[in-house]
């Protein structure tokens, strides 16, 4: 049996609902940006598919351009992300003291709700 009451069930799930809704929303824009990101890359590399498809070589600065497109500029992202991942705050004794107060609230909040 939950917990919750009826009016808390409402809102729960209507919750859940406008979350599902909002996540779907989420992924069909991210879905839409690598896509135009993709097609912008390949623009500025100088791709075009109908010059290459009869072409019997591809030009070494076409290559060269989508190297750096597909393998340094992530490189270089990835590498920022580490610096920044590095410097996080939250990280060692300041992480697991930060777990230990959620457990201890989670165990707080378990016991009072067990009681009412």
């Amino acid at each position: 049996k939950h917990h919750f009451s009826k009016n808390g069930q409402v809102f729960f799930h209507i919750f859940w609902v406008v979350t599902l809704i909002m996540q779907s929303r989420l992924q069909k824009l991210q879905s839409g940006l690598a896509t135009i990101g993709v097609g912008a890359a390949l623009l500025i590399v100088g791709y075009n598919a109908q010059t290459l498809e009869k072409a019997t070589h591809v030009p070494d600065n076409l290559l060269q351009s989508l190297g750096v497109v597909l393998f340094a500029i992530p490189a270089v992202f990835s590498f920022l992300a580490y610096l920044i991942a590095r410097h996080y705050p939250l990280q060692g004794a300041a992480r697991d003291e930060m777990y230990a107060a959620l457990a201890a609230k989670r165990v707080t909040n378990t016991q009072s709700s067990k009681s009412k």
